[in-house]
């Protein structure tokens, strides 16, 4: 595996968008911990607001009563992170951030979210689920509510018994696409108006992608995700910027795929995303089936699908399990 490109230490760290600031301070973040949902139980979920005021490109004149019709919420203005934190004689300091799927228009946020959460810090892992906002918005926003839920997970990592250096990324279909545009985006020039970027310290250390939407080429991509982010006539820049196979090189996170062949998003993606992967030296994986469609989550009738959340265990534990391997991840990310 290749090593990671050297990540920037982010204290204080002021980052703007079009006037507005994208990544607040420490001191910021730390008062606004105190403002968490509070629990008695220190295992039980705990919720934070992703931003301290109101998020940037916020929508004015809108709707703002959020919707939740059996487990899928939609209209969401008010983007969140919430923690599941491990039993301590269990804990394995890795943290992994999930983005639940539906296609820009919705979240899944129990199937994709929080049941993947309990099943991954059942296995010692700080589990964080994010709700972050899509239609009406539009891109750089659900990109935006990302690489600002990596950077509060990396602060938030120690309180939650966790490594700062140890978080990566886990998405289904939509919310793959934004696992894996913020794995390839993060550090490079122009992802945001105004030539912004988004801080090289949001570059996740390893990324899970479960049938994912990878591409926003026209030929193989899902149109109602592509619709949801982009319009109905996107300028080809975006459709460019935002098709994550395009950006991948050395530097880029190792990846762990899961598509079935009769998916309805296309496989395509997550086959031309898993090459270039291979020709850049990075180290991938891809667990590859003929059928089981799309949103099968945790529970497929397919036993061997089912299978999939103990390979995806067993392989970031690999990642660190390597002779040096660990080690070598962590001094990038410091340096």
């Amino acid at each position: 595996m290749t090593s990671h490109k050297a990540r920037p230490k982010t204290a204080g760290r002021i980052t703007r968008i079009a006037g507005t600031i994208l990544f607040v301070s420490i001191t910021a973040i730390t008062n606004m911990t105190t403002a968490a949902t509070p629990e008695t139980d220190a295992l039980k979920p705990v919720t934070y607001p992703l931003w301290p005021d109101t998020p940037p490109g916020a929508l004015d004149n809108v709707d703002t009563h959020e919707q939740v019709h059996d487990t899928r919420y939609r209209n969401v203005h008010t983007p969140e992170l919430t923690l599941y934190e491990p039993q301590p004689d269990i804990a394995n300091g890795i943290t992994v951030l999930i983005f639940p799927g539906g296609g820009y228009n919705h979240l899944s946020m129990k199937y994709e979210g929080s049941d993947v959460a309990e099943r991954f810090r059942a296995a010692g892992f700080l589990a964080g689920v994010v709700k972050y906002r899509m239609a009406p918005y539009r891109h750089p926003i659900p990109l935006l509510d990302a690489a600002r839920a990596f950077e509060l997970t990396r602060q938030l990592a120690k309180e939650h018994g966790a490594d700062p250096d140890r978080i990566g990324v886990l998405g289904f279909s939509a919310g793959g696409h934004l696992a894996a545009t913020l794995s390839v985006l993060a550090g490079k020039p122009g992802v945001l108006p105004d030539g912004a970027s988004i801080p090289e310290s949001a570059r996740p250390a390893f990324a899970v992608l479960i049938y994912p939407v990878i591409s926003l080429d026209i030929a193989i991509t899902n149109s109602g995700s592509r619709t949801a982010l982009l319009g109905e006539q996107p300028a080809p820049e975006l459709v460019t910027l935002l098709s994550a196979d395009l950006h991948v090189d050395a530097e880029s996170p190792p990846m762990f795929f899961v598509h079935c062949e009769d998916d309805h998003v296309s496989i395509r993606g997550s086959e031309r995303m898993h090459q270039a992967l291979i020709d850049a030296g990075v180290e991938t994986r891809f667990l590859r089936f003929e059928t089981g469609g799309h949103g099968f989550g945790l529970t497929p009738d397919d036993p061997a699908l089912a299978a999939w959340p103990a390979a995806s265990i067993d392989w970031i534990r690999s990642l660190y399990a390597r002779p040096g391997q660990g080690e070598q991840l962590e001094k990038s990310q410091h340096e």
